[in-house]
């Protein structure tokens, strides 16, 4: 299988930001922990002892979990 390349695309940065734009703030931290779940590992593999990510994605969940109560 190839290695996958990150695209830095100006189109899809304006679709993301316009599509924020139209969500509400809950909405916006579930997508964007789901969006940095997925790439944690190749951050991990590069970077094993930096644990910034996954604090940011616990904290998000957490307050997810807590605005849904």
């Amino acid at each position: 299988m190839a290695k996958r390349k990150f695209v830095d695309s100006k189109k899809l940065k304006k679709l993301v930001e316009e599509l924020l734009k139209k969500s509400d703030h809950e909405t916006s931290v579930i997508w964007a922990c789901g969006c940095a779940e997925r790439v944690l590992s190749y951050f991990e593999e590069k970077y094993p002892d930096d644990k910034r990510p996954i604090k940011a994605i616990k904290a998000g969940r957490f307050w997810i979990g807590v605005k849904l109560l």
